[in-house]
């Protein structure tokens, strides 16, 4: 999978948002804890299996509330989406958001007429996103406290997104109030990192024989002349690259972190002290590295099926 390149971010942002008709929150934002397996019942029409229950290995994933800081208005120039105002509040001294507050404009004495330059104006507006920040600091598993800012796209038309967020500007909001149980989401993280690696790792070459014609090694490309693909496999960089996991469904959001916690906590991780979710299958990326939730942009079907979990394996992972 190309581009084999280094990430430029920890927390990629979306390129494109899907579109949803009903006004709500585009995204979320969540941290790795690690993996474990469950069973539930498989409701795949079709499938041998269907209506009974199966094996599934499934991720677990903290997702801490976020805090809406305020808003941002975008219009259309020359083809291109240009900013055209911001609006944000003064968050309150527990969030401790001081070291971020140094990047953002917080203007308190023209919040008033930049709130009213942007209902004034949403027939000019093409879209509106919410400027939020994570809260790291409440799954203290993470070490971390400084938080992430990301933008975060709202559906519908301008008049209805305005009306839809400004109740929220200023306060919290969870990951059950944007996403549902059953619903697949795609998930933009970045993968774990190998450093730089030769082309028989980072390609799967296959490697010269060693007692032959080995003189400049055999952990080389043995022509550099015409592929059947559209590259020529060369050492580089191996890992951390952005990457998109599609139509990951979720299984279970929570708030009792006991139902999820296994014996000893998560590897690497420890134990989950928020609110989770925990999707179906793996997700690419280390362990405590944010992931960027997505609504889905290739839904492979509007329903929504409750999924029917039995059970949850709390065994310890140490080994």
């Amino acid at each position: 999978m190309r581009p084999r390149k280094r990430s430029v971010k920890f927390l990629p942002r979306p390129r494109t948002w899907p579109h949803v008709e009903k006004p709500t929150l585009l995204g979320f934002v969540g941290y790795k804890v690690g993996m474990t397996h469950a069973f539930a019942i498989d409701q795949t029409p079709g499938s041998p299996t269907f209506g009974k229950e199966v094996f599934t290995p499934v991720t677990v994933i903290e997702t801490p509330p976020v805090f809406i800081l305020g808003i941002k208005a975008y219009i259309i120039k020359d083809d291109e989406p240009m900013s055209f105002t911001s609006y944000i509040v003064e968050p309150p001294k527990e969030l401790q958001l001081n070291r971020l507050l140094n990047k953002l404009i917080v203007d308190k004495e023209n919040e008033e007429k930049k709130l009213s330059k942007i209902t004034e104006n949403l027939d000019k507006i093409m879209y509106l996103r919410a400027i939020t920040v994570t809260q790291p600091r409440l799954a203290k598993s993470l070490g971390k406290k400084k938080p992430e800012a990301v933008e975060i796209q709202i559906s519908g038309n301008s008049k209805d997104a305005f009306e839809f967020i400004k109740p929220m500007i200023g306060k919290e909001i969870t990951i059950d109030q944007v996403f549902k149980e059953g619903q697949e989401i795609d998930i933009i993280s970045v993968t774990k990192g190998k450093g730089f690696q030769g082309a028989v790792k980072r390609f799967h070459v296959q490697e010269l024989p060693r007692w032959h014609k080995h003189r400049k090694g055999s952990r080389k490309v043995g022509t550099r002349g015409p592929f059947s693909q559209s590259y020529t496999p060369q050492p580089g960089q191996m890992g951390f690259h952005r990457r998109t996991d599609y139509n990951k469904k979720i299984m279970l959001i929570g708030n009792d972190p006991t139902k999820i916690n296994v014996a000893g906590g998560f590897v690497g991780y420890g134990v989950v002290r928020s609110q989770y979710i925990v999707v179906e299958g793996s997700v690419p990326g280390s362990v405590k590295r944010p992931l960027f939730l997505r609504y889905p942009i290739r839904k492979t079907t509007d329903e929504i099926k409750q999924p029917k979990v039995i059970s949850i394996d709390l065994s310890s992972k140490q080994g």
